[in-house]
Parts: structure tokens; C-alpha cells; sequence
């Protein structure tokens, strides 16, 4: 028994990715040799301020952090790993 060589495998993957990243990923399917097919969608992004308010407590306590965590030093030590400082 032969396996074909040409085997058809059609996959479809949905994502939601942001505008930023999209350059990335048309290198990385052309690299693969992969066909990509986009479809935009329109998100309508603008919430009421009930809306934000339902979001914010669905959200509040998601992340617990240690009390002494100082998101300012974090966030230097990030960028200065992102690119290449000190």
C-alpha cells in the first residue's frame, strides 16, 4: 500500500490576531509554504460605560500579584530586555 504524495489536508484555523502582528504571520505562512486566506472582521469595539463597568468586575482579582510587585520596574526591565539596554 502507497501512501500519495500529494496528500489534500485543508485546515481551517480561525485566530484573532492583532494589526501588529499580522506582517509576521504572512512571513512565517510563506516561509511554510502555507496558503492564507484573511478575513477581517469589523469589531465594533465601543462599549457603553455599563458595559466597562460589568467588564472591570468580571475582571477584578483575576491576577493576584505579591504586595510588593512594582509594575514600573518591571515594565523597564521588559523594555530594556526588548531592546537590548544597559
Amino acid at each position: 500500500m502507497q501512501k500519495s504524495k500529494n496528500m489534500d489536508a485543508n485546515i481551517k484555523v480561525n485566530i484573532s490576531l492583532p494589526q501588529s502582528e499580522f506582517a509576521m504571520l504572512k512571513k512565517l505562512a510563506k516561509a511554510l509554504g502555507w496558503n492564507l486566506f484573511v478575513q477581517q472582521e469589523d469589531n465594533d469595539t465601543s462599549m457603553t460605560i455599563e458595559q466597562r463597568k460589568e467588564l472591570i468586575a468580571k475582571l477584578h482579582g483575576a491576577v493576584q500579584l505579591p504586595d510588593d510587585f512594582d509594575y514600573k520596574k518591571e515594565l523597564e526591565h521588559l523594555l530594556s530586555e526588548k531592546y537590548n539596554l544597559k
